[in-house]
């Protein structure tokens, strides 16, 4: 891990040129890739994980995003390869020119070539859909754009490729979206577009199904586009927000009034049969004793409402949509959608405890407007 211990104490070795005897001879070889393009398999020549994580740690900071991009593809350990194509994607994202990550070269800018079209990215649905529409361009096609529906359970369902479009054209799509798909669309980087699109269609793949729609076009049009996971856009808290993580855990219950989450969990008939469970308990109890008893009961029901699968999916849309939030300056929602998400990868902690789920379920099933009325 980049903030390990061992990966600061290589960092160290790095800067400042020395290291024990038994590891000068890595560390004088990572220095040596700082100084020099090197060819694929200097990266492959006995260099620890901690000294070649710490070298793509100075690399990024000094500027050196060729060998950022290097590192993405031929570093030793599958662990500083994740971290640097990471890297890539967040200096994509602050509009920085990223080298081609397979060659390590710079890419050419020729000035007359058009900017592509802008690319936007839409929030969940009920179902857990989202709208990715990829803008872009080619000398062939002109101005195109990919709308594309990816589900977090079913990965790519449809894909459509518009050519040749325009500004105006994408717009009016945008605008009829908005009013099909509750909460908010917002403007992406391309990378991050093409990342989901791509994302989407590897699980489709590994599920053995096909999507709907334009299937030629829209696999050339993120042939070359890294999947982008719900890890690698996770919201990083400042100290002040990781040490009042419980009280944006408790925060996040406003969460669920917001157009963009509050149908979460609506196709979940789950519920029903998790709190039925307990009507019979609430029905023998004593009148006056029914009110605690049921919401004792309902707490219980959420707990066993979703699978420990289903809390990592609802985990990982909860990161990527505050990621999003993020991008639109709600940083507060983006903090407490991100503490939602920790709550949720934490197995330990009942469903019942998350304000955000407790809220969701509450929209539906109140303990007094549904379990009471049982007995």
């Amino acid at each position: 891990m980049p903030d390990s211990p061992a990966t600061q104490q290589a960092l160290q070795w790095l800067k400042s040129g020395q290291a024990p005897a038994q590891r000068a001879q890595e560390v004088a070889r990572s220095l040596a890739l700082l100084q020099v393009s090197l060819a694929p398999a200097a990266f492959k020549q006995g260099v620890g994980p901690d000294v070649e994580l710490a070298l793509l740690l100075l690399a990024e900071s000094s500027g050196r995003l060729d060998l950022v991009a290097a590192l993405s593809q031929h570093a030793a350990h599958k662990a500083t390869a994740k971290h640097a194509k990471k890297l890539l994607f967040r200096a994509k994202q602050r509009g920085l020119e990223v080298p081609d990550a397979k060659s390590g070269a710079r890419p050419v800018s020729f000035a007359v070539v058009p900017d592509p079209l802008p690319s936007f990215a839409s929030s969940y649905d009920s179902a857990g859909n989202q709208v990715v529409i990829l803008g872009g361009w080619t000398a062939a096609e002109g101005q195109s754009s990919v709308l594309a529906i990816v589900s977090d359970r079913s990965g790519l369902l449809s894909g459509l490729s518009i050519c040749p479009t325009s500004r105006t054209q994408q717009r009016e799509m945008i605008d009829r979206l908005s009013t099909q798909v509750p909460g908010f669309t917002v403007p992406v980087p391309q990378a991050f577009a093409a990342g989901r699109i791509r994302w989407g269609l590897d699980l489709l793949d590994s599920k053995g199904g096909s999507f709907e729609g334009d299937q030629a076009d829209v696999r050339r049009a993120v042939a070359l586009a890294e999947p982008v996971l719900a890890q690698d856009v996770a919201v990083d808290l400042d100290p002040e927000d990781e040490a009042r993580l419980q009280d944006h855990v408790a925060a996040a219950s406003q969460l669920a009034a917001d157009a963009a989450f509050s149908t979460w969990l609506n196709a979940r008939s789950s519920l029903v049969t998790a709190l039925a469970a307990h009507a019979d308990a609430v029905k023998a109890a004593e009148p006056d004793a029914r009110q605690a008893l049921a919401d004792e009961r309902w707490s219980l029901g959420v707990d066993g409402w979703l699978a420990q699968e289903e809390r990592l999916q609802l985990a990982e849309r909860l990161d990527v949509s505050a990621w999003m939030l993020a991008t639109m300056g709600r940083r507060q929602q983006a903090v407490q959608a991100t503490a939602t998400a920790r709550a949720l990868r934490d197995a330990t902690l009942p469903l019942s405890a998350i304000a955000f789920v407790r809220a969701l379920a509450s929209q539906r099933h109140s303990a007094s407007d549904w379990l009471l009325s049982l007995a």
